[in-house]
């Protein structure tokens, strides 16, 4: 079988919910990054897994699996919220030329404009999954220590009471909170 035939072989399987082949794709992934991790660890380069084997791991401030879970994560997660952001940010502007007019006569914009970006597009709509470490009441909802929670970035950042008009796209509205990487301790690298 070409490769080509079989890359799309493979696909369609875990199109079609193959398990057994996204748990060996997984497994590859990790070993794999786990050997980089290793490489990386014996001849440091300039790049993340290397600062994440010299000033991470060989601290023992994490473990070599967990390195390995973090360089995933970041490849996973970073290279579809990054391939997707862009092309979206494009289109957002394109739909709003008014404000690209804006940040073409003013370059000093840019900066609030990639967090209003970010708050606008919030490109992560997978809801962030949260245990309570304590019990606390949230818009007079009684959340019980040890019961989960399901936060949505994207209604979050469109919230009325935080932003003014938060459906409107605006690229000199002050973003600073927004929540599109997360907050706090959990906040994503991004």
């Amino acid at each position: 079988m070409p490769s080509s035939t079989k890359q799309v072989r493979v696909l369609t399987d875990f199109a079609s919910g193959r398990r057994d082949l996204m748990t060996a794709a997984r497994q590859a992934l990790y070993g794999y990054l786990g050997e980089l991790l290793a490489a990386r660890t014996r001849e440091p380069a300039d790049d993340l897994v290397s600062r994440l084997a010299t000033e991470r791991v060989a601290t023992g401030e994490i473990s070599p699996e967990e390195a390995v879970g973090v360089a995933a994560l970041l490849l996973i997660a970073g290279h579809e919220t990054t391939a997707n952001v862009f092309p979206l940010a494009v289109v957002t502007l394109l739909r709003h030329p008014e404000q690209l007019a804006a940040l073409r006569a003013d370059a000093g914009l840019w900066p609030s404009a990639v967090e209003e970006l970010l708050r606008y597009l919030t490109v992560a709509h997978q809801g962030m999954r949260r245990i309570a470490t304590e019990d606390v009441e949230l818009g007079g909802v009684r959340i019980r220590s040890g019961e989960g929670v399901v936060v949505a970035l994207q209604a979050a950042n469109r919230d009325p009471s935080v932003y003014e008009d938060p459906d409107a796209f605006d690229v000199g509205r002050d973003t600073s909170g927004q929540l599109a990487f997360g907050h706090g301790l959990h906040q994503c690298v991004g």
